[in-house]
């Protein structure tokens, strides 16, 4: 069973009572979201790469909704695979929720918060999916334009707002995005910087 990365051994040992008291096997075990990732990720890694041997480290990075959770592991053995934790696990509050805040944030200034609050929720929640939909998921860096639906928005031509539509330069995803981006970054650079500390590098 998998098991979130921070929880303590208390609280594995009680999800295993719990489990076998719903009358699950006797032989349960435990590993951790982030190693469970790693082992799949390894028993499938394509032949084209660089393989990973005794004594390799590598960086395992959870993104999520709300938190980024990482963790470095060190192969001990390749066959049975066999991983031993070699850094400090690390958490941060950058999970991809964080890109619409921030959008939602960029859309209620340039609006203003008096008419903010006089739209409908409803044409919130669609403005919010059009971006989930056709921006978060689509964007790749590039100076691409996007828009968005708000309807019942009043024009205005100063921020790019016309007939209940939204135009976004390159630069407001880009802001929105790089913002997240760069905590996610810096998480990883402290794993590497740590395993490298340790006489170790880091496989990528």
């Amino acid at each position: 069973m998998t098991v979130p990365t921070i929880w303590s051994q208390a609280v594995h040992e009680k999800i295993v009572e719990i489990a076998r008291n719903a009358g699950l096997p006797g032989n349960i075990s435990l590993v951790s979201e982030l190693e469970a990732a790693a082992l799949a990720v390894l028993r499938n890694r394509s032949t084209d790469g660089e393989p990973l041997g005794c004594g390799d480290c590598f960086v395992v990075c959870d993104a999520g909704s709300a938190t980024v959770d990482l963790i470095s592991y060190e192969i001990k053995a390749p066959s049975p695979l066999k991983l031993e934790e070699c850094t400090i696990g690390e958490r941060g509050l950058c999970g991809s929720n964080y890109f619409d805040q921030a959008f939602e944030k960029y859309i209620r200034t340039i609006v203003g918060e008096p008419q903010w609050r006089r739209l409908k929720s409803k044409s919130k929640h669609r403005m919010m999916r059009g971006f989930e939909g056709s921006i978060k998921r689509c964007y790749n860096g590039n100076n691409e334009h996007f828009s968005v639906d708000l309807q019942d928005v009043e024009d205005n031509s100063a921020v790019g707002i016309d007939r209940e539509v939204i135009a976004l330069t390159p630069a407001v995803p880009k802001t929105i995005f790089d913002h997240v981006i760069d905590k996610v970054l810096r998480l990883v650079d402290l794993q590497v910087d740590y395993i490298e500390e340790h006489g170790k590098t880091a496989k990528m």
